[in-house]
């Protein structure tokens, strides 16, 4: 048994004394004084709080009980005089309810049937019609409430606790009281059979339930049927229409009143309940399905803004608590028969949480798996070719290890989700606690290393294997490349021009003491100027690129400057184009994720450009392949999340423009 405090024990003897005394009020020498007495008389230690400084301990105590609204104090100057227990007319008004309660014939309590008279400002007036039904949800139980009717009926006074616990049954008897009277259960029976149609076996046993078992009769007024709603709603109507226009009514018709009416407000209430319970399971039984579904993969921020078949936010039937709830219960294990819970939370390297149903994740690993190889293979082909090409050397050409270092730093900056997946723990229970473990375990042999303790390198479970690359982005080279003679000529012609080309410079910089004379400058040679000369290889005939192809980077460079010119003049400039047209294709609202999504879009032109950038250099763009180049990055599936499509793609137009006037740095 739990210690009583100080202010327990106090709110009780005030409670009782004043039950006594037969008023609220106690003056607080007699309080204190009657505190004494008990302590006298004390036999058990529950007074000994009180036992010395009784008036200190007695002041300290109602000031707390003040606080939290049990009573009200009164003062001469600085000294407590008079204790008001608030808590007095709730007791006398639910122990006319407990007299009601042992005997149904009694009539509901009113004011006047008190002993005392209510002061106005604890009664709170309600009139039954337009404020019931929002004083049933949202009534506190200490409350004090006159609820008054229509026409002559009297009025009712009422607390919040016996709202909220009685006040249904009570009404209930009082109906039972009115049907079992004389032939009402008869004639409610034939007034409402016609409402029923063939459902008169289903009207008889409600009848019945009334007349006999009041707690099933209740339980059909909180846990409502089509047809249970239906019945009391009737009913209500029924005795309220029977009695409306009879003048001087006996006290038992007007309790009939009173009760249909309360009936009538709470059947309602529960039906709406009831009708948002249903609303709520299907929408977190929706939410559940979606999280199977595409893209099988969600933040917290996507599960927030799941929608149904016909576009509404799920989050109008539930409460965003209903729905954390939701997911609480998910991401647990119900037992020890599960591996893993329903919805395991996935956090990335780069702090991004995301979810997924345990049944998603080895399809979602292995379609990840895949589409990375076809990425990795074709970027470190085309990657691998062009170091070649300018005679670099890799470490992770040579070496597993560096490979399988480089490969695993490229997925964790491109694809974090993809290194969160591919961790040995969680697919060893996705290969096993999931409906489909026996399938999904052979579809996932080969991530696993023999001994089944480790998962592969990640290159196998790629699929991608470091000589098999190498060999493939020599495949790419000119067959005369392949020579190691004829390669080390090659390299050692490129140092040597690269080392006149920077003497050339040293000596034409100006302040240098060199004399030059500027003559007039073309439109060639000043977009050529612009563009210093590259040692640059074709990959149709392998010939090094020096000063006799300057034509041909002039004409490149023309061919950008038209293009330039031509798709910004209709903007202030080619910044403020690029600007508008963001505007115009993200809508993102948190500018972060704006920014990151334009830098995710611009990364992804880049790559693109590095790919086809030999075939431009070859043949200069022209405004027909530069919008052919943007449709195809429009309808890769990366940018399929954005429905903008054509300012994207004038974006993605002038974008590449921009990359290919800034001496193709991409």
């Amino acid at each position: 048994m739990f210690p009583v405090t100080a202010s327990q024990l106090l709110f009780t003897v005030i409670k009782s004394f004043t039950a006594k005394k037969g008023t609220p009020e106690i003056g607080f020498g007699e309080l204190t004084g009657y505190l004494e007495k008990c302590v006298l008389n004390d036999k058990d230690g529950s007074f000994d709080i009180f036992s010395t400084n009784t008036a200190d301990i007695a002041t300290a105590t109602l000031l707390e009980l003040e606080k939290g609204g049990s009573v009200e104090l009164r003062y001469q100057g600085n000294l407590i005089e008079t204790v008001v227990f608030q808590g007095y007319y709730t007791g006398l008004i639910e122990k006319a309810y407990k007299k009601l309660d042992e005997n149904p014939t009694e009539p509901f309590p009113e004011e006047q049937s008190l002993s005392v008279t209510l002061p106005n400002n604890l009664v709170t007036p309600v009139d039954i019609k337009s404020g019931f039904m929002e004083l049933l949800e949202s009534v506190e139980n200490h409350a004090i409430i006159r609820v008054t009717f229509p026409g002559d009926l009297r009025s009712v006074i009422l607390t919040g606790h016996i709202i909220r616990q009685k006040l249904l049954a009570l009404s209930l008897q009082k109906l039972r009281t009115y049907i079992n009277n004389g032939s009402n259960a008869n004639y409610v029976y034939n007034r409402l059979k016609p409402v029923v149609g063939k459902n008169e076996q289903i009207l008889k046993e409600m009848i019945r339930n009334l007349q006999t078992n009041l707690e099933i009769a209740l339980s059909t007024v909180r846990n409502p049927t089509g047809f249970s709603y239906s019945f009391w709603a009737h009913l209500s109507n029924l005795v309220l229409r029977e009695f409306r226009e009879k003048d001087n009514k006996l006290s038992g018709e007007h309790d009939y009143c009173r009760a249909a009416y309360f009936l009538g407000y709470y059947n309602q209430l529960h039906q709406q309940n009831a009708q948002k319970e249903k609303d709520r399971t299907r929408g977190l039984k929706k939410a559940e399905e979606l999280l199977t579904g595409p893209p099988y993969v969600f933040t917290i921020s996507d599960i927030y803004g799941f929608k149904d078949e016909q576009g509404t936010l799920l989050d109008s039937r539930y409460s965003r608590k209903d729905l954390t709830d939701f997911l609480a219960s998910r991401l647990r294990v119900q037992d020890d028969s599960e591996l893993l819970p329903e919805i395991v939370r996935l956090k990335t390297k780069d702090d991004k949480e995301y979810y997924m149903h345990r049944e998603m994740i080895v399809p979602m690993v292995l379609k990840k798996l895949d589409d990375a190889s076809f990425y990795y293979r074709k970027l470190l082909i085309d990657q691998w070719s062009e170091a070649l090409n300018n005679m670099e050397k890799r470490p992770e050409w040579n070496d597993d290890g560096a490979f399988t270092a480089f490969l695993a730093a490229a997925v964790g900056s491109e694809d974090p989700l993809l290194q969160a997946l591919y961790a040995y723990e969680l697919l060893y229970l996705a290969s096993r606690g999931t409906k489909k473990g026996e399938t999904r375990k052979s579809e996932m042999a080969g991530l696993f290393a023999r001994d089944g303790k480790s998962l592969v390198p990640l290159p196998e479970a790629l699929r991608l294997y470091r000589q098999e690359l190498l060999k493939e982005a020599k495949r790419t080279l000119p067959l005369w490349r392949s020579i190691p003679v004829i390669a080390q000529i090659l390299l050692l012609f490129k140092r040597m021009s690269s080392s006149k080309q920077n003497r050339e410079k040293k000596r034409n910089v100006p302040g240098t003491g060199m004399k030059g004379k500027r003559s007039s400058m073309t439109t060639d040679a000043v977009i050529l100027e612009k563009e210093p000369t590259r040692l640059e290889e074709e990959k149709s005939t392998g010939k090094v690129v020096g000063k006799g192809d300057q034509a041909r980077q002039v004409a490149f460079r023309k061919a950008i400057y038209a293009l330039k010119e031509e798709m910004t003049a209709a903007y202030p400039s080619l910044e403020k184009g690029l600007s508008e047209l963001i505007d115009e294709w993200n809508n993102l609202l948190d500018p972060k994720a704006k920014k990151n999504l334009v830098e995710d879009v611009n990364s992804l032109v880049r790559d693109y450009l590095r790919t086809v950038r030999r075939t431009l250099a070859v043949s200069p763009p022209d405004r027909k392949r530069i919008t052919g180049l943007a449709k195809t990055l429009v309808e890769n599936k990366a940018l399929s999340g954005i429905r903008k499509k054509e300012p994207l793609l004038r974006y993605l137009e002038l974008y590449m423009v921009k990359l290919l006037s800034e001496k193709q740095n991409f």
